[in-house]
């Protein structure tokens, strides 16, 4: 009986921690992905028209505020690879695909895509990777990350 109380509280939880997410995504300028380990992941940024022959960029955010590109990119209409990151500028249809490879666990985190000299059109993505078979919102990093979306949510009302 507690075993069918437990699933049932984590598959609620996960259900409002949802919920959340959604109503924090329609207040900021951000996206959560999700991915497995071990398996591929691709998304899509895009871009104001007037951007389409700018460089583009997919970074990571750092504790300490500072950026790191992942990959960065001039190239349009043709992939762009720098390790496991790949991207490809599909000018005609105003947006870029990021593509990374075999997802670990540490990848879990903020990210930001855009075009340079967006005037600050960047997209936050907030990326969760989890095992196979597991529920995003049953590791601590998953649960950490929904609290900051609940917290966004919070703040913009």
């Amino acid at each position: 009986m507690s075993g069918e109380m437990w699933i049932s509280w984590r598959t609620s939880l996960a259900v409002v921690l949802t919920f959340l997410q959604i109503q924090a995504l329609n207040c900021e300028k951000s996206t959560v992905v999700s991915g497995t380990e071990g398996h591929m992941l691709d998304f899509r940024c895009e871009y104001p028209d007037k951007q389409k022959n700018n460089s583009k960029y997919f970074c990571c955010f750092y504790i300490e505020e500072s950026f790191a590109h992942l990959v960065h990119t001039s190239k349009h209409n043709e992939w762009t690879r720098e390790g496991r990151v790949s991207l490809y500028d599909n000018t005609t249809a105003g947006f870029f695909i990021v593509k990374v490879d075999k997802l670990y666990l540490n990848d879990s985190g903020t990210y930001w895509c855009g075009a340079d000299g967006n005037d600050d059109r960047s997209r936050r993505i907030y990326l969760n990777v989890s095992r196979e078979n597991e529920i995003p919102a049953s590791n601590t990093a998953g649960l950490v990350h929904n609290m900051i979306l609940f917290a966004g949510v919070v703040l913009c009302r």
